[in-house]
């Protein structure tokens, strides 16, 4: 089972860093600092600005509407793949 673990979270931090840099590379950033300086001139700046946090919400609530169903009382092997 441990094993299962590591990999999986081998996975989870390389999808992370994925979705990170894309973020950062997406609209081609010249500095760090264009990052945190956030000047909303078209509607395009808004979709990026509320695109991360609309991921963030949907993610948790299809996590928290998934683990609802997950039967407590099993084993960690039987509800593995639930989570």
């Amino acid at each position: 089972m441990k094993e299962k673990i590591k990999s999986l979270k081998i996975i989870h931090l390389a999808l992370c860093a994925g979705v990170i840099s894309a973020y950062f590379f997406i609209d081609e950033f010249s500095s760090i600092k264009d990052v945190f300086n956030v000047s909303i001139e078209t509607t395009e700046d808004y979709v990026f600005l509320l695109l991360p946090i609309a991921a963030f919400l949907i993610g948790n609530f299809i996590y928290k509407f998934i683990a609802k169903t997950i039967d407590k009382t099993a084993s960690e092997e039987a509800n593995f793949n639930s989570y």
